[in-house]
């Protein structure tokens, strides 16, 4: 910060976090940029753009912990762009903001002199009953209660006439906002019906396509066992005939080399028969 920039300080007091300040402007005619902020007692938050007496649809907020400074920039969207303000809402418990600004010395001067002239009406008036005029430099004047009861009287009532009339024109829109909501919250229903329904009608069918494949999966089994099982069967048929032909090949290779050695015998008695006999 520039010595000498800050010649401005307010305090604002939230009792006990029910309070709050309603959406505005810090004048760009009165306070200069940047403007500083300290967050004391508890964090708050600052909310921006908010409507209805600045309690709903806000477009954004800045947390403000405890010990915080938050700065409003010069030229920045968040000082001049857009209001701000303070929501019971935005608070969890007592809370104050200590302020620093800069106030132009334009400024200073005509609050200077605006508290003079009250300072001096008043101690002028001070003294004087509230039903008789007094005579200042030859005119007449009305006491300045007199004139502060009529301008507050008038004051009043046009000021509750147009709170009538923008109380009428919020009661409206949220009348209207209610029943957009109502829609919608209706809409929503029957959307969330049907997602469910199709949620159902997609988790049953899951389910059958999973009995299904159980059942497909139980018959591959059973047929793959009663082919294992045939397999196993023809396995042990082969083997079986394998023996019997090794034995009938046995058998035969016996029987022919009983048949041979008959023939050599054959041949040996004939053999000995043309010997003793002699030839003929």
């Amino acid at each position: 910060v520039d010595k000498g920039f800050i010649n401005s300080v307010a305090l604002n007091t939230y009792h006990d976090g029910t309070e709050g300040l309603q959406s505005h402007y810090d004048d760009a005619s009165r306070f200069d940029r940047p403007i500083y902020t300290l967050r004391l007692f508890s964090e708050s938050r600052l909310s921006f753009g908010t409507m209805y007496y600045g309690y709903v649809n806000g477009a954004f907020f800045v947390p403000m912990p405890r010990g915080c400074i938050t700065v409003l920039c010069k030229d920045g969207y968040g000082a001049n762009g857009i209001k701000h303000s303070i929501r019971p809402a935005d608070m969890s418990g007592k809370s104050a903001a200590l302020i620093l600004r800069h106030v132009y010395s334009s400024s200073l001067k005509e609050a200077h002199a605006f508290h003079l002239d009250e300072t001096l009406l008043w101690l002028q008036d001070l003294n004087l009953s509230a039903d008789r005029p007094v005579a200042r430099g030859g005119h007449r004047f009305d006491s300045l209660r007199q004139r502060t009861v009529r301008a507050m009287a008038n004051t009043s009532k046009a000021a509750h006439d147009r709170a009538h009339s923008e109380c009428r024109l919020i009661v409206r829109e949220i009348q209207k906002q209610v029943v957009q909501n109502m829609r919608a919250e209706a809409s929503c229903r029957q959307a969330v019906k049907r997602i469910l329904a199709q949620v159902c009608r997609a988790a049953k069918a899951e389910e059958d396509l999973a009995n299904r494949d159980a059942k497909i999966d139980k018959a591959c089994r059973s047929l793959v066992g009663g082919i294992v099982r045939k397999v196993q069967k023809n396995i042990k048929i082969e083997k079986t005939v394998a023996r019997e032909v090794d034995r009938i090949v046995e058998r035969t290779q016996s029987k022919c080399l009983i048949m041979s050695t008959l023939d050599g015998a054959a041949r040996e008695v004939q053999q000995m028969l043309c010997a003793i006999l002699g030839p003929q």
